[in-house]
């Protein structure tokens, strides 16, 4: 094994942790940062140090870029619909006086419910009782 990719191993490795410490205090950073900024102002500087920090980490890892037109197409419509639907959606909710725990709880059931709603449709994916 090379060393840039074991040091790409490396990184990783850690990659679900610090996706972890940075998304579960998005709640607590909305709530704070609502009296200083309008959403989508906040949000776009978030989003701005994504990307920054993620571009570390790409250049770092010295991970695959996205091939091709398309791949790129649907990254920027999902980072569109993410960004600015779902976390402007929270964020503006916030802004207009519900709670961060609220909100935090009304969107962690998406996951769930859209298992639900595969498995009740009848899709060709099935979810089990355990996942």
């Amino acid at each position: 094994m090379t060393t840039s990719a074991r040091q790409g191993g490396d990184l990783a490795a850690f990659m679900p942790m610090v996706f972890v410490l940075i998304w579960s205090t998005g709640f607590v950073v909305a709530r704070f940062g609502m009296p200083h900024a309008p959403p989508m102002r906040f949000l776009a500087w978030r989003f701005a140090l994504s990307v920054l920090a993620f571009g570390i980490w790409v250049l770092a890892s010295r991970a695959a870029w996205p091939k091709g037109r398309g791949q790129w197409l649907h990254l920027a419509v999902v980072g569109t619909l993410m960004h600015a639907g779902y976390l402007g959606g929270v964020w503006s909710a916030v802004k207009l006086g519900i709670g961060a725990g609220t909100s935090a709880l009304i969107v962690g059931l998406q996951p769930v419910l859209t298992a639900l709603w595969v498995s009740a449709t009848g899709q060709e994916l099935r979810i089990t009782a355990r996942q």
